[in-house]
């Protein structure tokens, strides 16, 4: 098929001024544009290169000093915590320290239920030796930290202080159950919380003391040791280089969003304000970075955030911030200075632009005519190379472009043609598509048809064994048309319906897809193993998990009688390029029909369950994601190898 150039109609010009004048008048805005351009400039940079305007400047050293300042107090409050934490752990491991609470610990159990703890219990806790020597080591360790409020061990039951670093605590309530406070598991056996009392915030990490058993599910609770910190005293408010701002503020925020330390510009009390600005959103949500935002108050800011781990997936967000107004005080003052230089260059470049138009309205007259030739659908026009050198590169540009459009017409005459073929492939498969589906929609209907007349002369002869196999029969028939339907319909929508691309592990997906076929797999003994660590693809997701789960259930399916039969998914390298594989033991392919499995319908042993589209879906799968899909096998009995592959990007897709 060939494509003959489009005829078209003269558009006809309506009057209006000319070029001369248009260029003219349109001389006057462009001349207020460059004046604006010019102060932007100064004051903003120009864009992709390395100019950068003096606010850019102002952002560039505001960021800095956010930065290290957030860095410090981070650093800082993440060291101590963290070495609070390990001092925790340590403290609750000692043989001492257990065996110690350990001894008085089953006289609390015995009093769950009752609202008070008796008086002689306390007094037994009060005059208990090894208690005493227990509170004077941790009145030793509260000593070497300033940061340190107390630390105490509460009964097994977490209602009272049985010991502490300061005596005047032992017999009263444990101050973490009353305070309201925000807590963060850490682990099963080690949490902290944070609460407001009236000696400031404290920041606790508590670890229960576990008596000895066979197992940890064994091991019986004997108390918590409790150790508060100083919340304010460890956040420090640094200004580097002796830079003094009256808007810089830190604070802290939980995972809500709770303002843990008091607002320099709020008298809300601590752990009452929740803040929604972005800043602190990112910060509690576990991000670190540097953004131009606006704050709790809705002004304009420029913030360093951090986040402070309290456990692999909890912790505290820290956000340092300076006005924006505060900073940049200086910057827009510089855009009054610039603006008589430049209306005096700008007079200057009207005067030129006058000059200009005259000697080039003559030619672009020319290429004019040339130009409503082409659009009258003559390709062979060209114009003549002469005049001035911008003229001359114009016509020259000009020429090339018809010749380009000459290639074009043959390139989308080239694609008609290929698109023409491609539609014939489709026509020819889906014939084959719709003989196969008849074919094999035909035999359960043949199977329910028989089955429908002995049913009948069953029933006339009142047989109810045979009706009951009768129905049997056409249930299993049924089913096997629901299934074919249900698989062709997939087969269909596949091309059609598409879910947005993602970047995503392979590792991670494999290991999902073999859960939902944990049943299937376990039924067969078979062993799966899944390479760590796989390339990440970018890809329609759900569609490759089809292509995975139809691979298993393949390998499953035709897995025969191993005795240690194994499935592997993994990856490796190849010319190249990544190639994902699932890999089996089982009965193996011949080599002759490693390309036909792929084909609509096939099945080469049919015996085996199943209407022989998994894995036609799959190579579809793969094809419309610019892949490509073979299967490998040495032979019956060796075992087979579906290998495929994927872009790992966007950019990467066919």
């Amino acid at each position: 098929m060939t494509l003959k150039p489009m005829k078209m109609t003269r558009a006809k010009r309506s009057p209006g001024i000319s070029l001369r004048t248009a260029i003219l008048l349109g001389s006057f805005p462009l001349a207020i544009v460059v004046i604006v351009m010019v102060s932007l400039v100064q004051v903003y940079g120009i864009p992709f290169t390395g100019f950068e305007g003096s606010l850019s400047q102002k952002q560039d050293e505001a960021f800095s000093l956010l930065s290290r300042t957030a860095d410090l107090e981070s650093d800082y409050l993440q060291r101590e915590i963290n070495e609070k934490s390990r001092d925790v752990r340590s403290l609750a491991d000692q043989a001492f320290v257990r065996d110690t609470v350990a001894g008085v610990a089953r006289d609390f159990i015995t009093t769950r239920g009752e609202q008070t703890v008796p008086a002689e219990l306390m007094l037994k806790v009060q005059s208990n030796k090894a208690l005493a020597l227990l509170n004077s080591e941790l009145s030793s360790y509260v000593s070497n930290f300033d940061t340190v409020r107390h630390l105490d061990i509460v009964d097994p039951l977490g209602r009272l202080i049985i010991a502490s670093s300061d005596s005047s605590r032992i017999g009263h309530s444990n101050p973490v159950d009353d305070s309201g406070q925000q807590e963060m598991v850490i682990s099963k056996e080690r949490h902290t919380s944070i609460f407001s009392q009236d000696d400031g915030l404290n920041l606790t990490i508590s670890q229960q003391l576990l008596a000895p058993g066979d197992n940890l599910e064994q091991s019986r609770v004997v108390g918590t040791l409790i150790l508060a910190l100083d919340l304010g005293a460890m956040t420090v408010h640094q200004v580097s280089e002796g830079r003094s701002s009256s808007s810089l503020e830190t604070l802290l925020v939980n995972e809500d969003g709770i303002a843990l330390t008091p607002l320099k510009f709020n008298p809300a009390p601590s752990m009452t304000h929740k803040i929604t600005a972005l800043p602190a959103t990112l910060a509690a949500s576990g991000h670190e970075g540097i953004i131009a935002a606006t704050d709790y108050r809705g002004e304009p800011i420029l913030a360093a955030f951090r986040f402070i781990r309290l456990s692999t997936y909890q912790g505290l967000g820290m956000v340092t911030k300076r006005d924006q107004k505060e900073v940049f005080a200086s910057v827009y003052e510089t855009i009054y200075y610039n603006l008589t230089f430049t209306a005096i260059a700008i007079f200057s470049l009207l005067g030129l632009i006058a000059i200009l138009v005259s000697r080039l309205t003559a030619p672009i007259s020319n290429l004019d005519q040339l130009v409503q030739r082409v659009k009258a659908g003559d390709l062979s026009v060209r114009g003549e190379i002469r005049g001035s050198r911008e003229i001359r590169r114009f016509t020259a540009t000009f020429n090339n472009m018809v010749e380009r459009i000459e290639g074009w017409q043959s390139e989308l005459n080239r694609q008609v043609a290929y698109r023409t073929r491609e539609l014939e492939s489709k026509r020819a498969e889906m014939e084959r598509f719709t003989y196969h589906a008849s074919h094999d929609l035909k035999s359960p209907l043949v199977t329910i048809k028989g089955f429908v007349g002995s049913l009948e002369e069953d029933a006339l002869n009142g047989d109810r064994k045979r009706i009951a196999t009768d129905i049997k029969y056409i249930y299993e028939a049924v089913a096997v048309m629901q299934e074919l339907i249900e698989e062709i319909l997939e087969f269909s929508r596949v091309g059609h319906i598409e879910n947005p691309y993602q970047e995503f592990s392979i590792s991670e997906l494999a290991a999902r897809t073999a859960e939902l076929l944990s049943t299937s797999i376990s039924q067969a003994n078979v062993k799966v193993t899944i390479q760590p660590d796989l390339p990440l693809v970018y890809a329609d997701r759900p569609r490759i998990r089809e292509v995975i789960q139809n691979l298993l259930e393949n390998a499953i399916k035709f897995m025969g009688d191993q005795a240690d039969p194994w499935i592997e998914i993994g990856a490796r390298e190849m010319n190249g390029e990544t190639v994902f594989f699932v890999k089996d033991n089982g009965i193996g392919i011949a080599k002759p029909y490693l390309k036909k499995i792929f084909l609509l319908f096939e099945r080469l042993d049919s015996e085996t369950e199943g209407s022989g589209l998994g894995l036609a879906i799959a190579k579809r799968v793969i094809e419309k994601h610019g892949g490509k899909i073979w299967m490998e096998s040495s032979g019956p009995g060796q075992g087979c190898c579906a290998c495929f592959t994927l872009p790992r990007k966007e950019g990467d897709r066919g």
